[in-house]
């Protein structure tokens, strides 16, 4: 039976990482232990286990009498003990006729039950009346069937509470059990193990600690929170893993997103606030002044970081600070340094502080970090904002965000300038000065759209200096271009700029060589190259060596992106590594667009000496923004050059990296279109490569070669229209923008796509405008291009033989650079040609050449149309063998399919059946597509 009437304060169901002391505090009650003592700190969970034990079915057969003691500094002697019996009154009446004597002591205490009492005589004195109530409830305890004392919250027991703990441990049942819950800080535990311990009897200690990381992950997707894994750890730092804390902020999370940002929205929940500060009065003023000096302080604060805030003497900072350890609400960090419990705790300390003392205790905080040896800006920064002092603040803020600049972290120092802006007593003579800070550094960094938002409200509706909102127009501009992809309103805004900026030079010269830029926009490149002319010419005579290594940076970029062939003579003269930062970005920046350059126009060696040059000049950290677009570029590469291995984990891992800068992921997009493509995915493809061109809607190689691929893919499917309006839209494009060289990809699928629909003219025209847009162009991707776009005209004529000799050709010249998948197409193509002409020896000679190179890419798709066009060809190949399946999975696909749905990788496949990682992807690639299934989550529900 049990008397103990359950707090439903809080939401039941199991206790999250709490099942093993759950199960070693069940199995001590079961077995009958005199004493189980379950310890922890303020909110780690003791009560809720406690709830849990009491439902628990080992329980029910205990009759419970529970009592929890509360913090008031008077509390009524023996109040536990009359709020333990009164919760029990039934199973006092049902035992009234066994009580003895001694037990009409509890009369005074329980008036409710004075017609059940026996009859007693008053004690001569207090003390012989203390210690017959003691008696009393040792013999009451004694006629109740299992009794099981719980006391919660021990350390507010007053003395008397204390005492029956004590002389509980003289009875001489077996079967009483008391289990005990405090926070072992305040209160002698061993003392009372000890008295237990003494007697002989079996003695359980639990000591919870704070959940885990996985612990509040558990308690997350038990609550029905749906939250990304890294929100665990998050969660964790700012409870410290203390359920008190997790619940209550999961509890407020219910109108917030499960995000850090969510988080800064709760703020401090009220429960958790007043835990902490109800903590905070009981532990005296000198501990107090303590706990509030390390809030203000802001980080870990060492002891005499301590003292000159909470005006303590060494010896009085020194006791406090003990007290504080001891209740834990400060923990020791590293030797000699303190913080607050976690960062909510340091928030509502912070907040209970009345405001003059808090901006005084600032004040003190400033003089302290001035006298060390190399005060934090950061840190200073915030003790001026929280101390009023504001003209300081700014002078911090900006120092800190230049600080950062000069280490190489330019993000953090848009996070600082950030921060400021959006702090509604910053002074208007200094939101000028923070804009336009701002504006520089985030060319270098990665603009988020909060960013970009904010200063196209500071261009919109602040009062700026016509100098000074034109500069920060133009660097919106210029990372509207550069980073987001939104070209024409970029390019819009630098124009803009340009009319405002008359006399700063050198600022005009950085928006024309934007504008100059072949690559984004769709202006003819005789527009680009006057915009070049144009920047040149404003740079004209300066010794800003930064700028100039800027305007070299530009020349070169517009020349490669035209396949000029005069650029190489200028990028063998660039010079090595220099010393400054800002040169070394600008040099770094350079070999970047050379490499991407390189690999649009089929210099695949080139272009991996550059991003191996611009490797050791730039790194994440310093440049965020031209180590995103290097890796694109060298997935790019790998595309064409191989390997494949682990190509798509790199493009996804790239699409994760930039997040909401989309424009960043437009080549692994791209790679990731032409992956699935190869590997039957069509459906995903065909996404994935408009994705790409909606992520880089500016970027006209970009587009081009995502028409081209999707054009490409709707020619295979027999959608003939849509893939004629797929090549002519990029076509389209090419000729507006009038730079051929973009067309390598593109022009070989579109005259194909037009010899299909009955279009031969159009198709001859296109190889004609091809041919003369690339003449005299350094591109030798477009070259090869060429001759398969003249093969396919030869081939639709019926000139086998002619049309054989160029696919070989081409083939030649795609292997050369090497392009490998377009060198097996060609050879494929030269095959099919000769099937055609008669010549089955060669037929059969280059389409097993093709095929080989398609399997070691794990091109699935072109392997498989090669096995296909071989027997048909091949007369000596053998026409029996195996039995097929069709579109029906064999047993080998079967057994891959149940392990890719269940999660394994191809490389966890591979070595549970001991195949390879390629022959795995093969077979994962049929099965997607016999099962017609887009994801290989999707195959969990295809196959049950």
């Amino acid at each position: 039976m049990t008397a103990a009437r359950l707090d439903h304060t809080h939401p039941e169901g199991s206790i999250s990482g709490r099942s093993v002391e759950l199960t070693t505090l069940a199995d001590a009650v079961a077995d009958r232990h005199r004493l189980v003592m379950v310890e922890g700190e303020a909110g780690v969970g003791k009560t809720r286990l406690l709830r849990e034990l009491l439902r628990h079915p080992g329980t029910t057969a205990h009759t419970v009498l529970e009592a929890h003691c509360l913090p008031v500094q008077a509390t009524h002697p023996y109040g536990a003990i009359v709020e333990m019996f009164a919760g029990a009154v039934d199973e006092l009446r049902a035992v009234g006729s066994a009580l003895p004597p001694i037990t009409g002591a509890l009369a005074p205490l329980l008036p409710e039950l004075r017609d059940l009492l026996p009859e007693h005589e008053p004690a001569l004195s207090p003390s012989v009346a203390r210690h017959q109530v003691l008696r009393a409830v040792t013999a009451v305890l004694e006629l109740l069937d299992q009794p099981l004392v719980v006391l919660d919250n021990l350390q507010w027991a007053d003395e008397e509470t204390l005492d029956l703990v004590r002389f509980l441990a003289l009875s001489p049942r077996d079967t009483v059990t008391v289990v005990l819950l405090c926070r072992g800080d305040e209160i002698n535990a061993n003392e009372l193990v000890e008295a237990y311990r003494g007697r002989g009897h079996t003695i359980t200690r639990i000591s919870l600690a704070p959940l885990t990381v996985p612990g509040v992950a558990e308690f997350l997707r038990e609550s029905g929170v749906c939250a990304a894994p890294e929100f665990a750890a998050e969660l964790h730092h700012r409870s410290a893993g203390l359920p008190l804390v997790v619940e209550e902020l999961v509890r407020e999370l219910a109108d917030h997103s499960p995000t850090a940002a969510g988080l800064d929205e709760i703020g401090v929940p009220t429960r958790v606030r007043d835990a902490v500060v109800e903590r905070l009065t009981r532990l005296g003023r000198p501990a107090t002044a303590v706990c509030r000096a390390v809030a203000v302080f802001g980080h870990p604060a060492g002891e005499a970081d301590i003292a000159a805030l909470s005006g303590l003497s060494d010896r009085g900072m020194a006791a406090a600070l003990e007290v504080a350890l001891r209740a834990r609400m400060l923990h020791e960090t590293a030797r000699g340094h303190y913080d607050l419990r976690h960062p909510l705790a340091a928030r509502a300390v912070y907040e209970a502080i009345p405001g003059p003392r808090r901006r005084e205790m600032h004040l003190r905080a400033i003089k302290r970090l001035i006298g060390s040896a190399r005060p934090g800006l950061m840190q200073l920064a915030h003790h001026y904002r929280h101390a009023d002092e504001l003209d300081r603040w700014v002078e911090c803020v900006l120092a800190a965000a230049q600080e950062a600049a000069d280490s190489g972290v330019p993000v953090a120092g848009m996070r600082i300038l950030e921060n400021a802006l959006d702090d509604a007593e910053l002074p208007i003579s200094a939101k000028e000065a923070i804009a336009l800070r701002l504006s520089r550094e985030m060319l270098q960094g990665i603009a988020t759209p909060d960013t970009i938002d904010r200063l196209r409200t500071v261009v919109r509706d602040w009062p700026l200096p016509r100098d000074v909102g034109a500069e920060i127009r133009m660097n919106l501009g210029l990372v509207l271009v550069n980073q987001v992809g939104q070209v024409t309103a970029g390019q819009r805004e630098i124009e803009r700029a340009l009319t405002d900026l008359p006399s700063r030079r050198m600022v005009r010269a950085r928006g024309m060589a934007t504008l100059a830029l072949p690559q984004v926009g769709f202006v003819p490149v005789a527009t680009n190259l006057r915009w070049l002319a144009q920047a040149e010419q404003a740079c004209a005579g300066t010794t800003d060596t930064e700028a100039i290594a800027a305007m070299r940076a530009n020349r070169l970029t517009v020349r490669m992106q035209i396949a000029d062939p005069g650029a190489w003579r200028v990028i063998d003269l660039l010079p090595p590594a220099p010393a400054a930062p800002g040169l070394r970005r600008q040099l770094g920046r350079t070999h970047l667009n050379m490499a991407d350059a390189a690999v649009w126009n089929g210099h695949f060696g080139p272009a991996r000496h550059h991003l191996d040059a611009a490797a050791e000049l730039v790194d994440d950290r310093s440049a965020p923004y031209l180590s995103s677009l290097g890796a694109g570029t060298e997935l790019r590469l790998l595309a064409a050059t191989g390997p494949w291995d682990g190509l798509a984990e790199k493009a996804d891992r790239l699409v994760a990296a930039v997040g909401q800068m989309g424009y960043l992921a437009a080549d692994a997009l791209l790679v990731l279109g032409w992956l699935q493509t190869s590997r039957s995915r069509t459906s995903d493809a065909l996404r994935t490569l408009q994705a790409a061109a909606d992520a880089a809607p500016g970027h006209v190689p970009i587009v081009v070669t995502a028409h081209a691929g999707r054009a490409a893919i709707l020619s295979a499917r027999g959608q003939t229209t849509a893939a004629r309006a797929a090549a002519e839209a990029g076509v389209d494009l090419v000729r507006q923008k009038d730079n051929w060289v973009w067309a390598a990809e593109l022009a070989p699928v579109a005259t194909e796509v037009f010899l299909q629909s009955g279009r031969a003219r159009e198709a001859g025209t296109l190889l004609t405008e091809f041919r003369r847009g690339i003449q005299g162009r350094d591109a030798p991707l477009a070259a090869a291009a060429d001759l398969v776009c003249a093969a396919l005209l030869a081939q639709h004529r019926g000139g086998h033989a002619e049309a054989m000799a160029l696919f070989a050709e081409a083939a030649e010249r795609y292997g050369a650079l090497p392009h490998r998948r377009a060198a097996a197409r060609a050879t494929e193509l030269a095959g099919l040609c000769a099937a055609d002409a008669g010549d089955l020896g060669t037929a059969v000679r280059d389409l097993r050449t093709a095929e080989a190179e398609f399997s070691a890419l794990t091109a699935t798709t072109d392997a498989l149309r090669c096995r296909k066009a071989l027997r048909r060809h091949d007369p000596g190949r053998p026409t029996r063998g195996r039995r097929g399946y069709g579109n029906a999975l064999s047993p080998r696909e079967k057994a891959i399919a149940k392990f890719a749905a269940s999660g394994l990788t191809n490389r966890e496949i591979a070595e549970k059946l001991t195949l390879s990682r390629r022959t795995v992807e093969c077979h994962v690639a049929n099965v997607m597509r016999k099962l017609d299934v887009s994801s290989r989550t999707s195959l969990g529900a295809v196959l049950d």
